[in-house]
């Protein structure tokens, strides 16, 4: 896998060397953020970061529909999976990680074909 910057604030995937792929992706880098250019979902914020117990996801949804939230450790491993709905207009959703030990994650969130990922940080 190759990582191109343009100078500017996108990041491009391209497979390289991997067997059977020859896609490239374009991601929008903010802050701690990475989102796909396809957002149906605007202005994901997740607080606080870092946290201790609980942290929370807050979001402007366009449409009302089904959303997928992957939380993995720093090896990529699913360790929490929510399936929730949304409603037009602001979302929150508080998440619990007290079970979870002190250290660095990473929060998905899909709809459809829209995918944010979020690095979160439990203290």
């Amino acid at each position: 896998m190759e990582f191109i910057a343009n100078g500017s604030n996108e990041l491009i995937l391209t497979s390289g060397e991997i067997p059977n792929c020859d896609d490239s992706k374009t991601f929008q880098l903010l802050d701690d953020f990475v989102y796909n250019n396809e957002k149906e979902i605007d202005q994901i914020k997740l607080y606080p970061n870092p946290f201790t117990k609980v942290f929370t996801i807050l979001f402007e949804q366009k449409n009302q529909k089904e959303y997928l939230i992957d939380i993995t450790d720093i090896q990529g491993r699913i360790i929490l999976k929510l399936m929730k709905n949304t409603y037009i207009g602001l979302n929150v959703l508080s998440v619990n990680m007290e079970k979870f030990e002190k250290g660095i994650y990473f929060a998905k969130i899909f709809n459809n074909n829209d995918v944010q990922t979020f690095k979160i940080i439990k203290q």
